[in-house]
């Protein structure tokens, strides 16, 4: 009797204390949040040598982190003194200027087929048309290719050639790629001393971005701003994005509206069957009987892929590399490393990528002959190479 009144009363304390336990502790967590809030709302703001400092008094990226999606985030990402991440996109996706170029040649040459190109919503795109075709060279916003491939070369060393191949001496190229080959040995090596690959990163970053900064002036932000996008966002890309287009070359979906800043399945598809009916004149390992080569090269949507890749991960990663300075946190230090990494295995999965060649014409559904002229017939070497007054 006398033991399980004891044990009654040990359990009766051990309940209390428990009880006392628990509301000890839910006190201690109201004040610990009370403490804490102050300290969010002031860790938001705080900064330290440009970091930022969360509730817990962990560092924080202090720059951005960019993305590009569409027009609006494109101008956002290029814009002010990240003009030449802006030159880099229209350098890389170069092409579809050629091919809108060539549509507008088609235009003419075949009436017939353009028939009905509203726009909805959107710019009239036979006025557009026409200006690119009679401008083309003759306009300080509606460049050629000469004369594009001129100014990329200046800042990038890009080669006029129509494989986009970079100038191996080009400081741009040099220095780029060192501080991708640093930032790729920072993440796939597994051990190693951390800090030092780090460090090696800030060194390779600190040169590119001198050369990048050097660039800056009113000649790039001429480029930028207005040479490029008057042939590219302002005549390019919306003929290319018009349904009444896209019908002609057998699409029938158009590119969305942020394309190219995007990425499109429909898009490419187009991409491959303009590039193809609109041939490329290119060398090729054989010859015809005539001694021309047998075989025209086109964009795959394979390649477009990796070329929009490549021109929208360059853009943020060269943006990147202005935002970072010498007072960078690790966490930028980080979002740097992992801009350019991307970067490059894009840059790799374009130069690794097999071009395509075909030795005749894509023949469109249900193709028609008009006068002797056949709907799918490519347009002819002379006329491709012929000179615009």
């Amino acid at each position: 009797m006398f033991g399980s009144a004891c044990g009654s009363r040990i359990v009766a304390i051990a309940s209390v204390r428990l009880r006392f336990l628990q509301h000890l502790d839910s006190r201690r967590q109201h004040a610990d949040i009370g403490r804490r809030r102050p300290t969010l709302r002031l860790g938001r703001r705080a900064e330290v040598r440009g970091a930022v400092i969360d509730w817990r008094g962990r560092t924080v990226m202090a720059i951005p982190d960019h993305q590009i999606s569409d027009l609006k985030s494109f101008e956002k990402v290029t814009g002010k003194q990240y003009q030449v991440a802006g030159i880099y996109f229209f350098c890389t996706l170069d092409c579809l200027v050629e091919l809108a170029h060539r549509i507008s040649h088609d235009f003419f040459a075949r009436p017939e087929l353009f028939t009905d190109l509203t726009a909805a919503g959107g710019q009239a795109i036979p006025p557009t048309l026409a200006r690119l075709h009679a401008r083309y060279g003759c306009d300080e916003a509606v460049l050629n290719r000469e004369q594009r491939h001129a100014l990329y070369a200046a800042l990038f060393g890009r080669s006029p050639s129509m494989d986009g191949s970079v100038d191996e001496e080009s400081d741009f190229r040099n220095l780029g790629d060192e501080l991708m080959d640093a930032c790729a040995t920072f993440v796939e090596t597994k051990f190693g001393d951390e800090p030092s690959l780090r460090e090696n990163v800030r060194q390779k970053h600190r040169l590119f971005k001198e050369y990048l900064t050097g660039l800056t002036g009113d000649s790039v932000a001429w480029s930028r701003e207005t040479a490029l996008p008057g042939v590219t966002e302002k005549a390019s890309y919306p003929i290319l994005r018009n349904k009444g287009v896209a019908a002609v070359y057998g699409i029938a979906t158009p590119p969305r509206a942020e394309w190219p800043y995007t990425f499109d399945a429909n898009a490419d598809k187009l991409v491959e069957k303009v590039s193809k009916q609109l041939m490329w004149p290119d060398a090729s390992q054989t010859m015809d009987s005539s001694g021309k080569p047998d075989a025209h090269r086109y964009i795959s949507r394979e390649e477009i892929t990796n070329l929009q890749r490549t021109a929208i991960e360059g853009a943020t990663a060269i943006a990147t590399t202005l935002d970072v300075d010498s007072n960078a946190t690790p966490a930028d230090v980080d979002l740097l490393i992992r801009k350019c990494y991307t970067w490059g295995t894009a840059l790799r999965n374009l130069h690794n990528y097999s071009r395509g060649y075909t030795r005749r014409s894509t023949s469109r559904p249900a193709e028609l002959s008009r006068g002797g002229i056949s709907v799918a017939q490519p347009l002819s070497s002379e006329f491709m190479h012929g000179k615009t007054g």
